[in-house]
């Protein structure tokens, strides 16, 4: 690519980009914050932490709730938990793995920037054959800000050695493309079949699949 604005790199989401991990995720707190803690957590309640990190859910549950366990104690279980349903059992999102690497061959640079803790990342992407693809890899748990401050992206950015704009973000989640958009980098939404409706008036393009994607269209 050359210098002059066009986008050279795409950074990706991971949970429900690269991955359907809601439902583990979802399985995983249940187990947690039901079983084991004694609270009634729902889907409904479930919805408010979508693209959010662990660090705020279980700081933002905590107090809600006046738990005396530690935020990171809770993030640590709830870790376990998640990693004995996910380990052995990573699926990659249909079209997913062909775009990384039609992205990889057509000379972009590939990023990947989650809320996820680092262990989990490196799990799904060692398990889903596509670590290699990535040249930087950027967990949330490092940061100060979470989604949808644009901390996360700004630092993937910097580690790329590119400016925002020569950028694009492929999101799942409102917090997600706000983060994105937050960051002067083009925002493309991932909008899955059947998962829950999001708001994705802010993005520069929508798209339902990967299969047979327009890479055109991805990066402008």
């Amino acid at each position: 690519m050359s210098s002059d604005g066009k986008i050279a790199a795409v950074i990706f989401d991971m949970d429900g980009v690269i991955i359907d991990s809601e439902p583990l995720h979802y399985e995983s707190t249940i187990r947690y914050v039901n079983g084991e803690l004694g609270l009634a957590y729902d889907q409904d309640e479930n919805m408010e932490f979508l693209g959010r990190s662990d660090e705020y859910m279980f700081r933002v549950l905590r107090e809600r709730y006046d738990l005396a366990v530690s935020v990171r104690d809770m993030i640590e279980r709830r870790r376990d938990l998640y990693l004995e349903l996910l380990v052995g059992h990573v699926v990659l999102i249909p079209g997913v793995r062909e775009l990384i690497r039609q992205l990889h061959r057509g000379g972009f640079q590939l990023a990947l920037a989650s809320s996820s803790l680092e262990r989990i990342i490196e799990v799904v992407l060692s398990e889903g054959g596509v670590r290699q693809y990535f040249a930087v890899v950027q967990s949330g748990e490092h940061l100060r800000h979470c989604k949808p401050h644009p901390e996360i992206f700004l630092v993937t950015a910097a580690q790329l050695g590119l400016t925002p704009a020569r950028c694009a973000v492929i999101e799942d989640t409102t917090v997600g493309i706000e983060a994105a958009r937050a960051a002067g980098m083009r925002a493309v939404a991932y909008a899955a079949p059947g998962a829950p409706a999001q708001e994705f008036s802010a993005a520069d393009l929508v798209i339902h699949s990967f299969l047979n994607a327009d890479l055109a269209a991805i990066v402008g």
